[in-house]
């Protein structure tokens, strides 16, 4: 019979030990600045440095780089998500790389940042300033994060971000929001969040996967934010269909989250 179990943040690193490829990710301060940043669904920030990821719309991107307005719709249509930087307040002279990683935490470095005068991390090698830049993100699964980390010289300051280019997602008419994001590639570890909700509300939240349903009961912070851990496990089932339904006492609109989890998504990687 399955079973979801719901734990604090700082327990997700034992659910990764179980896998070696991940082993020596759960002491890597990279992996651990990605959790805290996926957990607390805040900016990045140390002694007044700040680092974020945001999404932009197609129209955004267009204008900054010149495409035509009568080009807008063809450009929503052929990418999943546009993405710009927002970094500021370093001391003159820092340096830092900055890195792309996958729901493997495998690291591909992209650039070397120094910051100039102004506090603006500018790359070595060109002229383009990491604040404001804009990237185009395509070829993701529905819920598979990308994450992106600022590593100091000293190894002293890790700044992460990310973004989810095809989200699963629910929003109500208050702005009450809430995610379902895959953590781990095999599909069997995911964070429930949800943020804009009223002080301390409380959500009766169904997972329902082969006819089987698990209820739990959310209480959400004094910030209105909320985030939970789902680990499928089914003796009889290695995988397939599921959705979370969401209820709030003062909304007849329930909200809904349909994915995917264990070799259902493995097989969509294959």
């Amino acid at each position: 019979m399955r079973s979801l179990y719901y734990i604090t943040w700082s327990l997700i690193l034992s659910l990764f030990i179980s896998s070696s490829s991940f082993v020596e990710a759960k002491e890597d301060p990279i992996f651990i600045s990605i959790m805290e940043a996926l957990t607390l669904q805040n900016s990045s920030k140390s002694n007044g440095r700040k680092f974020d990821c945001i999404r932009i719309s197609a129209r955004d991107y267009a204008a900054n780089v010149n495409v035509h307005e009568n080009k807008i719709q063809e450009l929503e249509k052929s990418c999943q998500a546009f993405l710009e930087f927002d970094a500021s307040g370093f001391s003159p002279g820092e340096r830092y790389t900055f890195y792309n990683l996958n729901m493997a935490f495998n690291k591909i470095p992209i650039e070397e940042y120094v910051a100039d005068r102004a506090g603006q991390l500018v790359p070595i090698k060109n002229k383009f300033p990491l604040h404001g830049l804009q990237i185009v993100l395509n070829g993701f699964m529905q819920g598979e994060p990308s994450y992106y980390v600022l590593v100091s010289a000293d190894k002293q300051t890790y700044l992460a971000g990310y973004i989810i280019p095809y989200p699963i997602e629910f929003e109500w008419s208050d702005e009450a929001y809430v995610s379902l994001t895959m953590i781990k590639p095999d599909g069997s570890l995911f964070i429930l969040s949800g943020k804009g909700f009223k002080p301390e509300e409380s959500l009766i939240v169904k997972n329902k996967s082969f006819g089987e349903i698990v209820p739990l009961t959310i209480n959400v912070s004094t910030e209105g934010k909320f985030f939970t851990i789902l680990k499928p496990i089914a003796s009889s089932q290695t995988g397939g269909p599921a959705t979370i339904t969401l209820e709030r006492n003062q909304f007849k609109k329930m909200g809904k989250l349909n994915y995917v989890w264990g070799k259902a998504v493995q097989q969509k990687i294959i």
